[in-house]
């Protein structure tokens, strides 16, 4: 039964393979730099935290780092994985908030794109 749904996903894949073929080594080099300017400024506010008195422990940086970076679920298998039972809830609900913030973002950032530079679209 789970091969209906594959099929279908595999055959679009397919067909966008042609116009993103080239796309490969730009994707990679922007996603490294994404993924260190995220960790620099998760290491950047810890230590911030640190400084200021607050001491966040590692484990509360990971869990929120990997909800904002990979989601909910990840962030939730993560937090199940090492045994760090106190966070799974407070994960699931960074990453809930997180979907639900770049939602509203990105709706507000497609606006602006087409009222400046595509009027009229």
């Amino acid at each position: 039964l789970l091969y209906l749904f594959f099929a279908p996903a595999g055959a679009a894949g397919g067909a966008l393979s042609g116009a993103v073929a080239g796309l490969g080594p730009p994707i990679a080099v922007f996603l490294c730099v994404l993924y260190a300017v995220h960790a620099t400024v998760v290491a950047l506010c810890g230590a911030a935290a640190r400084a200021a008195g607050v001491p966040v422990p590692r484990a509360t940086l990971l869990a929120a780092s990997n909800a904002n970076i990979g989601g909910p679920a990840t962030a939730c298998a993560l937090c199940v994985g090492k045994g760090w039972k106190s966070l799974v809830t407070p994960s699931l609900l960074v990453g809930n908030l997180g979907y639900v913030v770049a939602n509203f973002v990105a709706l507000g950032l497609y606006t602006l794109w087409n009222g400046w530079f595509l009027p009229g679209l």
